[in-house]
């Protein structure tokens, strides 16, 4: 476990507070909110442990809001990645962009924004068959929550893509795809 050395009273600090935002950050909330309550327990009235469950109550609700957001029970971890790879996609870093969104896939696999974001890094980086995989993972997990619009975007760059790179064939369906339904 991961304060079983610490004694109540000697670190209140690693003991509550680290040890409820780690334990919340790998997904076991439970846990985490247990030993905030723990410390409120022990220690009634500090100031120090009153700070930390007010501040741990902030960081649970807003990736608690974030991932219901994002399609639900998604670890703040996953997220963390998620963003990260979003910050590198802004600065145009393709590879580490994809890196951290197949962190934040491996620890929440029906996470379709990072799906998403993951298919078009991989475009990027001259992998249209790997990207139009993420992108079906995607579309399985968004449902309705991934636009047409969205899905067209993404199957016109990737016809655009393959054709660039010599991949006729997944140019041409990809182009049958991107049309609007009906037409």
């Amino acid at each position: 476990h991961i304060s079983s050395k610490l004694t109540d009273f000697e670190f209140p600090m690693f003991k509550y507070r680290r040890s409820a935002f780690l334990l919340f950050t790998y997904g076991q909330r439970q846990e985490a909110e247990a030993l905030i309550a723990k410390g409120q327990a022990l220690f009634p009235g500090n100031e120090f442990i009153e700070q930390s469950a007010r501040d741990f109550l902030a960081f649970r609700d807003y990736y608690l809001s974030r991932s219901d957001a994002a399609g639900g029970d998604i670890m703040p971890l996953a997220i963390q990645h998620a963003d990260a790879g979003l910050a590198a996609i802004r600065r145009r870093e393709w590879r580490e962009g994809e890196e951290h969104l197949r962190c934040a896939l491996a620890l929440a696999p029906h996470y379709y924004s990072a799906a998403y974001n993951r298919a078009l890094c991989l475009l990027e980086l001259d992998r249209p068959r790997e990207a139009l995989h993420s992108f079906y993972a995607a579309l399985a997990y968004a449902g309705p929550q991934l636009s047409e619009a969205s899905r067209r975007a993404f199957l016109q760059q990737l016809a655009a893509k393959a054709a660039e790179l010599g991949d006729l064939k997944l140019a041409e369906l990809a182009e049958l795809a991107a049309r609007p339904t009906g037409v």
